[in-house]
């Protein structure tokens, strides 16, 4: 048995204490936990780690030690080692790539579960840590249904704003299997009912659509549904044989309905596989809402950090405003993450939400990183027409030069590639702006418009087919209906 001592850990961000993630290891590579918080384990990366209030004090072996610490996204980790024989305090600072209160920008990670059957049972109180350990200032815990098992039902509508002005508000996920998931963020009720369709036990009414649960959520102010974890797998869903990868009934919904959102940034679906299908609504002028979300589970050990996925929107104010902040989400005054930040600007004042006339345009696309970066490229009707390289981890670089606008559709940019290591969580980086519009929102570029269109009719064909099959002699009525006015509005 080793000797054992107390030493105190501080963590500053320009100079200032600074809550943080932590991850000790003692000299034969063991961890060591915190005994008075929650401990998780960070799969992608190997490592076991919990939260400091940007002072804690740990029970250690007298021995070296090494500290991984980070505090969110925008801060690059620091790595450090210990004599814990002859040094009982040290002081780790941290370096900030990006800041997003200079920038005017709050975080939110809009999917995430209290409880999912964990070794204990959380409330919202248990999330404060986590928020402010990554730098996260909104949270939307949802409530889900584990198969026919209906989770946090008392926590519908609470919501909880922290001291630092950090807001945490309940929401929850409806989750059809089949047809697809949906976050609703913002209504004060839930959803009845949260599950249907084949495979699970027979409701009254069986023939229910997702088009009734966005017709729901829209019906409350300031409110979000999204479709989540909606790829799985770094495909191309529009290739014949990738088509079943795409969620029943996102098409017609996305074509039909308002405000729909897609989460392309998620620790568990992939970000090019989801793009790929954003860029095709897009191509038709669907301005379907760029979203992101971790569903990390706040009980559970073995998870990524709470804000591993986020969204960045623009936001001034001290405290979080949820109405001020939904309604910059759905103005597409943001960029998705798991790493990287983007800063994209045409004659140094439109940006990301905003609108830009066909012509030659000037480009500002600025990058920031405290993880490795492969590429940065711009985006136009889901092509890359520019394309710069990379950047390491805790550098910043700006790209300039000028673009040639066509004459309708939209124009983005993303950073992809790289190698995963702390403060991130995901298989790689990847940053993605949403979209400025060229004239008017929702215009198109006829050719990118044409093919759009073809794919999507012959997707929603085959997806057709598999509901029906799969709904064998059940009535599907309503869900056929989506499939053929959507077809209709494509071809009008």
């Amino acid at each position: 048995k080793k000797d054992r001592t107390s030493v105190s850990i501080k963590t500053k961000k320009g100079g200032n204490k600074v809550a943080s993630r932590l991850s000790i290891l003692d000299s034969n590579g063991h961890p060591i936990l915190n005994p008075d918080g929650p401990n998780y384990f960070d799969s992608q990366n190997g490592h076991y780690y919990f939260y400091s209030n940007g002072e804690i004090s740990i029970d250690v072996p007298r021995e070296k030690i090494s500290i991984l610490a980070s505090a969110g996204l925008t801060t690059l980790s620091s790595k450090s080692e210990l004599d814990t024989n002859s040094t009982k305090d040290t002081e780790i600072n941290l370096t900030e790539v990006w800041s997003p209160e200079k920038n005017g920008y709050k975080s939110a990670d809009f999917h995430l579960h209290l409880n999912y059957d964990g070794p204990f049972r959380g409330v919202l109180e248990h999330i404060e840590p986590l928020l402010e350990g990554e730098n996260l200032d909104i949270a939307t815990p949802q409530a889900a249904n584990l198969h026919s098992r209906l989770m946090d039902r008392e926590f519908k509508n609470q919501t909880l704003q922290l001291p630092s002005g950090r807001l945490i508000k309940f929401a929850q996920e409806i989750r059809s299997h089949f047809h697809g998931h949906i976050g609703s963020v913002g209504p004060s009720e839930f959803y009845y009912p949260w599950y249907w369709g084949p495979g699970y036990p027979a409701l009254i009414d069986g023939n229910k659509t997702n088009a009734d649960v966005i017709s729901f959520v829209n019906s409350f102010p300031d409110s979000i549904a999204t479709y989540v974890h909606p790829i799985a797998v770094n495909i191309d869903p529009f290739e014949t044989n990738n088509i079943s990868n795409i969620p029943i009934e996102f098409l017609p919904n996305a074509i039909l309905e308002k405000d729909v959102g897609l989460e392309l940034v998620c620790a568990w679906s992939d970000e090019f596989g989801t793009t790929n299908l954003w860029y095709r609504l897009l191509n038709i002028g669907k301005p379907i809402l760029a979203m992101a979300g971790t569903d990390m589970f706040v009980d559970f050990q073995r998870t990524p950090a709470i804000g591993s996925a986020r969204i960045y929107a623009k936001h001034k104010s001290k405290n979080v405003n949820w109405s001020d902040y939904i309604e910059a989400v759905k103005n597409g005054a943001s960029f998705v993450t798991n790493g990287p930040m983007i800063e994209f600007k045409l004659n140094k004042t439109i940006e990301h939400g905003d609108i830009v006339k066909s012509g030659e345009q000037q480009f500002t696309l600025k990058v920031f990183s405290s993880v490795p970066v492969d590429k940065v490229e711009i985006i136009i009707n889901g092509t890359s027409v520019k394309e710069f390289a990379g950047i390491n981890k805790g550098e910043n670089k700006t790209f300039s030069g000028l673009l040639d606008i066509p004459v309708g559709g939209w124009i983005a940019a993303r950073a992809t590639g790289g190698k995963t290591m702390w403060p991130s969580m995901d298989s790689y980086s990847f940053a993605h702006t949403s979209p400025i519009w060229i004239n008017f929102v929702g215009s198109t570029e006829p050719n990118a418009k044409r093919v759009a269109t073809e794919e999507l009719t012959f997707a929603m064909n085959e997806l057709k087919n598999i509901a029906q099959e799969r709904y064998k002699g059940e009535n599907i009525t309503a869900l056929l209906e989506q499939f053929e006015k959507a077809k209709d509005s494509l071809k009008n």
